[in-house]
């Protein structure tokens, strides 16, 4: 499959001389999410995510947490072959995408292109670090269910017997992330390949938290410990879950 899929590749860059259009071509690579490690989904092939936690259908680091790169041919010096750390989402290629086909504004007014080349702006971390800058986001709300999934969805989740996940978020803030709500079900759900640490209970709702930066594994939960983060990122998912323009998001 990688051996193809490189062949593949090569097609494309091979058309693109071709064609003179490499050199006004930036390609951008990512997976959208880790592998399938539970047999009874339809789309397990045996993969591994390991050293990280768990995989996909999951929101532990092994089933969201994804490598990518972008290759541009007008990259300046100090940023190619860079590694960048940086905190982005899948959705901050849209306002990127945007930008580099020459629109003026994004959707949400976060930057433009000038003739001078790009504006830079807060708002899009892939376009601060193809500057040098990978400071990324501070927050990503990786999952939110404010009700059970319509019966329609079950499939998303394997088999029509998973336990439902019903009234909970996963979010990142920084280094901290935080899974907070009715976590009980989840954690016994088919979809895990191993279980999850011992919960913690903080104003009557189950939490994890993990400070990736020491536990990148995802090993310790360190709510018990660490309340006042539990209930600022709480406070955010509550916030979130009132704004979402639907009872569940996934």
């Amino acid at each position: 499959m990688v051996t193809q899929m490189d062949n593949g590749f090569g097609e494309i860059l091979s058309a693109l001389e071709e064609r003179s259009m490499k050199e006004n071509t930036v390609i951008i690579f990512i997976s959208d999410h880790g592998a399938a490690l539970v047999k009874s989904c339809w789309d397990y092939v045996g993969g591994s995510n390991k050293p990280y936690r768990d995989g996909k259908f999951t929101f532990f680091e092994g089933g969201i947490k994804s490598a990518a790169f972008i290759w541009a041919p007008w990259l300046n010096d100090g940023v190619k072959g860079t590694h960048s750390k940086a905190l982005a989402h899948v959705v901050d290629i849209h306002s990127l995408v945007l930008s580099l086909a020459g629109m003026t504004e994004t959707i949400s007014g976060m930057f433009q292109i000038t003739e001078g080349g790009f504006k830079k702006d807060g708002g899009n971390s892939l376009l601060r670090s193809l500057h040098g800058d990978h400071s990324g986001r501070d927050t990503i709300l990786h999952n939110l269910v404010v009700n059970k999934l319509p019966e329609d969805k079950l499939v998303k989740y394997c088999s029509p017997t998973t336990a439902q996940p019903a009234q909970y978020g996963v979010i990142r803030h920084h280094n901290y992330k935080l899974f907070y709500g009715d976590l009980q079900s989840w954690c016994h759900s088919h979809l895990l390949t191993e279980p999850c640490p011992d919960l913690v209970f903080v104003s009557g709702r189950a939490a994890m938290l993990f400070d990736l930066e020491i536990d990148p594994y995802e090993r310790v939960n360190i709510a018990a410990s660490n309340i006042d983060v539990v209930e600022k990122l709480a406070a955010m998912i509550l916030k979130y879950s009132k704004d979402a323009p639907s009872q569940w998001v996934v």
